[in-house]
């Protein structure tokens, strides 16, 4: 090969064939380079799942709602939610089912989405989920939950309607421990970030919603002892029954007639709260 070379360099049809052989060998040797060391990289491995008990799904060809609902219908024991907003309503109704039957239900919310009118984190603390608002602006842009530390729930899907209708997205349901452990621990983390103590089940703070200053105590119902009167969280749109436990006790609400309050567009929370 280095005789023949050598001979075409000789003319000028050598030279050029001599300079179109570098040029190959350049571009071929960059190639190799590019995939060792850039663009090209191999991707590492992937990480080993329990059984292969993982699920992937992407919207809106797949039903991602109808998952997370079955994951949230399968809670015993708690179910910690951290979301960029929740203003899906199917699933919002499906958090409080479970925490009507006793299942611990937590959710971490981003700031500036909590602020939105269309967006149920009031209802869901009408109905006694625990909801913490992210004190700082910066995004909590995480979609993850997990379930009895056993199942997790990890992707882009945002707990939304349009999520489920238009969005494109995706999620990965993982039925293993060691993953569920792990994304727990993540949550768990912000958790404390953000109440400045250590989580310990069943010891979250009160889902009442705490009034900020300046705000006033609810007004009590007037006195002309109608027990027709119900308390409208005006927050969450949802209204409240005397001797119920949140009758009169949002951090912003009203008095009014179970007819009013209908007429208005509110509702009856669930469970005789």
């Amino acid at each position: 090969m280095a005789r023949l070379l050598l001979k075409k360099i000789k003319d000028v049809r050598g030279v050029k064939f001599a300079l179109r052989f570098v040029a190959v060998g350049v571009i071929l040797g960059g190639c190799a380079f590019a995939h060792e060391v850039g663009g090209n990289k191999p991707i590492p491995t992937p990480l080993t799942v329990e059984r292969n008990q993982a699920e992937i799904l992407f919207s809106p060809e797949d039903d991602i709602q109808s998952a997370w609902i079955r994951e949230i219908n399968k809670a015993r024991k708690y179910i910690h939610i951290a979301c960029f907003g929740i203003s899906n309503p199917v699933i919002a109704h499906a958090l409080e089912s479970a925490r009507s039957r006793g299942v611990e239900v937590i959710l971490l919310e981003d700031n500036r989405q909590s602020r939105l009118r269309w967006d149920e984190h009031g209802v869901l603390q009408s109905d006694g989920c625990e909801v913490i608002i992210k004190k700082s602006t910066v995004l909590l842009h995480d979609k993850m939950g997990v379930f009895d530390g056993k199942d997790a729930i990890i992707g882009s899907w945002n707990l939304s309607d349009s999520a489920e209708k238009q969005d494109n997205s995706d999620v990965v349901f993982i039925n293993d421990p060691s993953v569920a452990q792990q994304t727990e621990k993540a949550w768990e983390w912000m958790f404390q970030r953000e109440r400045g103590a250590p989580y310990r089940f069943g010891a979250a703070p009160s889902s009442i919603p705490a009034s900020s200053a300046g705000v006033s105590a609810p007004v009590p119902p007037p006195s002309n002892g109608s027990s027709t009167l119900v308390w409208v969280n005006t927050r969450s749109g949802v209204y409240h029954y005397p001797g119920s436990r949140w009758y009169g006790k949002t951090s912003q609400g009203a008095y009014m007639t179970e007819k009013e309050a209908i007429s208005k567009g509110y509702r009856a929370a669930k469970n005789g709260d």
